[in-house]
């Protein structure tokens, strides 16, 4: 047998700062990250991760989209035109149609040199998204036609080797050509793509989904996200953090401060988390979209907020995780002594172990664990019952959170 002792630690969000090789900060960033944010900050950053936004100089008066890495490069969507193909105007946009450029990414994550990324994938329609395989030797991309720029669909290729970047065995995999599919995302494992569709069957708008990508290279069938992450409107740009337990991604559906919004959701084994707005260091009045992470702090989003370029520009995000310390002392049910020697293991939401400890004579426990998560603190110790604390997030804010876990002993457990 084992006790449950639930215990409401107040996880909170506090403040960080920057990492040293990207600490400087524009004169003007107060004005950056407050700009059209007339509404009041009702929507709070409980994510778990205090974010910073900066301006590049990279953008132009056409719109640049991030779209992923590839050889250290910043790969983005934009109109913008360097001898492009062909002429003409995307009337959906009221901008030249799109291509695919590369970027260098700086030691100081600062971009520069725009080139074209490729002559194979750049045509005179629309290029979209792209995403790559770890191994960077398969990429998934996305192109609409002239006469339909609206739709894209979805292809693949892969990666010459013997070549300096030529794509070869290019493949439509589309699932339904009636409809759009757009802003690919491979996780991290290589076992599954994400994309955002019309197609029907949703909840309205684009939704997110997930396939399979199957041994053979093949597309398994599309599964919804569910009615957590999609809304009645748009949901857009998916993204999974490293450790894949973070779904970022761009929505105009949740309680966000206008246009479409950055939102994040903790993924679970049995689905995900209620979405959570990024706050309004990063999200205004205006578009927040294709939020993609170069490393596990540092990545680029595209807004089209007042101040910039013109129509969507690119700016660096940093998101520094908050942490908390969770400090315990373990003590004996009836006697209130302490008890020393105990293992003491964190698990986070998912049951999955995070950290352990044995405590020393003090009978005390010190975990650092992120804000605003869900945890579990097991206790063992020969003698008594096992006991498990649960730890659930609340919004009162502090660094330090304590508590008392107290066990039961074998004698007292038999009486119960």
């Amino acid at each position: 047998m084992k006790a449950i002792i639930p215990i409401s630690f107040a996880l909170l969000l506090g403040t960080t700062t920057l990492n040293k090789k990207t600490s400087i900060v524009p004169s003007n960033l107060n004005e950056v990250n407050r700009m059209e944010t007339s509404v009041d900050d009702e929507i709070s950053n409980n994510t778990g991760l205090e974010y910073y936004s900066y301006p590049t100089d990279v953008n132009t008066k056409y719109s640049e989209f991030g779209s992923g890495v590839f050889r250290n490069k910043f790969i983005i969507v934009s109109s913008k035109k360097i001898g492009g193909f062909g002429n003409g105007v995307d009337k959906n946009t009221n901008e030249p149609f799109t291509e695919l450029f590369c970027l260098d990414i700086k030691k100081d994550a600062s971009l520069e040199n725009p080139l074209f990324f490729s002559r194979i994938l750049n045509t005179k329609h629309n290029e979209g998204q792209v995403a790559f395989t770890t191994d960077e030797k398969t990429i998934y991309y996305t192109r609409s036609l002239r006469k339909n720029a609206a739709n894209y669909q979805l292809f693949k290729a892969t990666l010459d080797v013997k070549s300096s970047g030529k794509w070869i065995n290019h493949k439509k995999i589309t699932f339904n050509t009636m409809h759009s599919v757009e802003t690919p995302f491979v996780s991290a494992d290589g076992k599954h793509l994400y994309f955002a569709s019309n197609r029907p069957g949703g909840f309205g708008g684009f939704d997110l989904y997930v396939a399979p990508i199957k041994g053979d290279g093949t597309i398994g069938e599309p599964i919804n996200l569910g009615a957590t992450v999609n809304s009645d409107k748009d949901e857009k740009y998916p993204q999974l953090s490293k450790d894949e337990k973070r779904l970022f991604f761009a929505s105009n559906g949740h309680d966000g401060f206008g246009g479409m919004d950055l939102f994040v959701s903790r993924k679970l084994k049995d689905g995900f988390k209620t979405p959570r707005n990024l706050g309004n260091k990063v999200n205004t009045t205006s578009n927040e979209v294709a939020l993609t992470f170069v490393d596990e702090t540092v990545g680029y989003f595209s807004s089209n907020k007042q101040g910039g370029e013109g129509s969507y520009d690119l700016y660096k995000i940093e998101a520094q995780p908050v942490f908390q310390e969770l400090e315990g002392t373990i003590v004996d049910s009836i006697t209130e002594a302490l008890v020393p020697n105990s293992i003491v293991i964190l698990y986070d939401e998912d049951n999955d172990e995070i950290a352990r400890q044995t405590t020393g004579k003090d009978a005390r426990f010190s975990f650092k664990a992120m804000a605003f998560e869900n945890y579990t603190i097991k206790v063992e110790k020969e003698g008594f019952e096992n006991t498990e604390s649960l730890i659930a997030e609340n919004t009162t804010y502090k660094s330090i959170l304590q508590t008392t876990v107290k066990l039961n002993s074998d004698a007292v457990a038999k009486k119960k």
